[in-house]
């Protein structure tokens, strides 16, 4: 049986920071093609891209038609912590030590606003 997939739009001004952001994260972002064009951009005319998690695919698009959705606010796990640290010069990072459940995280601040929990691996 496969587990249930949801799907996140992202609609953003900042489309290309924001697209490398999630490649800095080492996350499985799908490149440009017409294929991807079946799924994203959906609700814009412009960009989009494709970025998959196990439980979760993120239609990130380029706004044009739609206005942004605004700040991300969202937790991300996996990430190895090696790639995270080397991130620090170029995102906001934040070490977080016992978070809710007694778990160390980082905070980053992506480049449209917002902020993503991120659990190392």
């Amino acid at each position: 049986m496969n587990p249930t997939v949801g799907i996140l739009f992202i609609v953003t001004k900042d489309f290309d920071a924001m697209r490398q952001f999630f490649v800095d994260l080492g996350l499985d972002v799908k490149p440009d093609h017409p294929g991807m064009g079946q799924v994203t951009p959906l609700l814009n005319r412009g960009r989009g891209s494709l970025i998959v998690l196990p439980s979760l695919m993120i239609s990130l698009e380029e706004s044009t038609d739609v206005l942004p959705s605004g700040p991300v606010y969202m937790q991300i796990e996996g990430i190895d912590e090696a790639r995270l640290l080397s991130l620090k010069g170029k995102y906001s990072i934040k070490h977080i030590e016992g978070g809710f459940y007694g778990d160390s995280f980082y905070a980053i601040k992506p480049p449209d606003g917002g902020l993503v929990h991120v659990l190392p691996a």
